[in-house]
């Protein structure tokens, strides 16, 4: 680890000097027109409405990563293998013009509704006799209510037939994006890229994982986020020998089955976005398991075999209806991220305090008024958000974490700061708005000097 630190340090280093260079992204004008083909490494055809692979790619032999989105790409030819270097296709957004230029049509007309209806509540009398909490809340009123009309609005578009891909058997493509397809199905001839190891199917329409998928058998990811699956049970999970990361966030799932077990390399599952009630057992035994999204569900306890899971690094239970926390959560003493906000909690166990490694801990929007003091031992805590809560002053606790960068103390009910707010030695950003304390107030002033102070040294601070 100290190897690869230290590696990034000189790479930034290099950089900075002009040293290193990133690859420049060529656009379709400059590579057609390119005297040195050996120079094209990534290249960008996006939107330019093309139904197929122009023959003037063939020419870069040092091709990397080749960017088709936004066009109408009906096949991926075989003769692809005669660029060796080329590993990465994205084939996003891949839909007919015509349907693009009507749904932009559409989208534009939206918009200019949505605008004018937010430029006529400013402009009116009555919004400027409001307080900045009240004209905040209005405008925060407004805008959620534009975002269910705009997702009414979008589900309301109808959907265009998905342009069909055939796929070529191309031997040395490793990664492929095909995001907002409107695909219902996974493409039929995908396994034809034999070495494929990560495929990322997001925001399409898909209600099934096929079996022929499993033909993949270098697939390290699999990410079908913002889909129609309701079910997995039917998916063989024991052919996925080499999956490491799979995400099925944004779907309908209901439950997880046993099988999934199976999948003994995985290191990261992500179902956030579900509708699980519960978490299945079977979880426990990926073994190799050290990212845990639960994220957006139905869950009212966190199962104990979780606490089990002792490789965990990351855990995110965040909205979700947990009012307690079970003090086996001591035990993951390798977790390194913690997200519990949006949920119904009013304290902490005190064991908390031995999760040494943690580095950052989300807990705002919850019923919190007070902290273990346990929390003091938590010497690598970088991140603390405990905005959103009932606290009437500020846990003492928390000013020994000299390690604190990002700390949320906004939206609660404080009704005086403390001087060591600005003893944080590598604090960037502290944020303790709307809180008790009224700027007018004559016993502000040491206040606003205390943070005028700290922006003196770069912090950001929003009081």
């Amino acid at each position: 680890m100290k190897n690869v630190i230290v590696f990034l340090l000189c790479l930034c280093s290099m950089t900075a000097l002009g040293q290193v260079r990133m690859p420049k992204i060529w656009n379709m004008k400059e590579a057609q027109n390119t005297d040195k083909p050996e120079e094209v490494i990534y290249l960008s055809l996006s939107h330019q409405k093309l139904t197929e692979i122009p023959n003037w790619v063939y020419r870069f032999k040092n091709l990397k990563r080749l960017d088709l989105s936004g066009n109408t790409i009906t096949k991926i030819p075989g003769k692809l293998n005669r660029l060796k270097k080329l590993t990465y296709i994205n084939l996003s957004n891949n839909v007919s013009e015509a349907y693009r230029k009507e749904l932009n049509k559409k989208y534009s007309s939206y918009f200019k509704k949505t605008d004018a209806a937010q430029e006529k509540l400013i402009k009116q009398k009555s919004f400027f006799d409001l307080n900045a909490k009240q004209q905040r809340a209005k405008l925060d009123s407004l805008r959620a209510s534009f975002r269910k009309a705009r997702e009414a609005f979008i589900a309301s578009l109808p959907a265009p037939e998905p342009v069909k891909i055939k796929f070529g058997k191309c031997r040395y493509i490793k990664k492929i994006k095909m995001k907002d397809c409107f695909l219902k199905t996974v493409p039929r001839t995908l396994h034809c890229l034999i070495n494929l190891e990560e495929v990322i199917l997001d925001k399409n329409r898909i209600e099934k994982i096929p079996k022929r998928l499993a033909k993949l058998k270098h697939l390290v990811l699999l990410s079908m986020n913002y889909n129609k699956l309701n079910s997995v049970d039917r998916v063989d999970f024991e052919k996925f020998t080499k999956l490491d990361r799979l995400f099925l966030g944004r779907n309908q799932l209901t439950r997880i089955p046993d099988k999934i077990q199976q999948l003994n390399r995985l290191t990261k599952l992500n179902l956030a976005g579900n509708k699980l009630k519960e978490v299945n057992p079977a979880i426990q035994k990926l073994t190799q398991l050290k990212h845990l999204i639960l994220y957006d569900n139905s869950i009212e306890k966190i199962p104990g075999f979780i606490f089990d899971m002792r490789d965990l690094v990351e855990l995110d239970l965040a909205y979700n209806k947990i009012n307690e926390v079970s003090p086996k959560i001591g035990q993951l003493t390798q977790l390194q991220d913690l997200y519990l906000s949006y949920n119904e909690l009013s304290n902490l166990p005190a064991s908390i305090g031995d999760m040494a490694s943690l580095r950052k801990m989300y807990l705002h929007h919850n019923k919190l008024y007070d902290l273990p003091k346990t929390i003091a031992k938590l010497n690598n805590i970088k991140v603390l958000h405990l905005n959103n809560n009932r606290f009437m002053a500020i846990p003492t606790e928390i000013y020994g974490l000299q390690k604190m960068v990002d700390l949320n103390l906004a939206y609660n009910q404080l009704e005086e700061y403390d001087e060591r707010l600005s003893k944080f030695p590598k604090l960037k950003l502290l944020f303790i708005n709307s809180n008790n304390i009224k700027k007018g107030q004559p016993e502000y002033q040491s206040y606003r000097k205390m943070f005028d102070a700290m922006r003196a040294k770069n912090i950001i601070v929003n009081d």
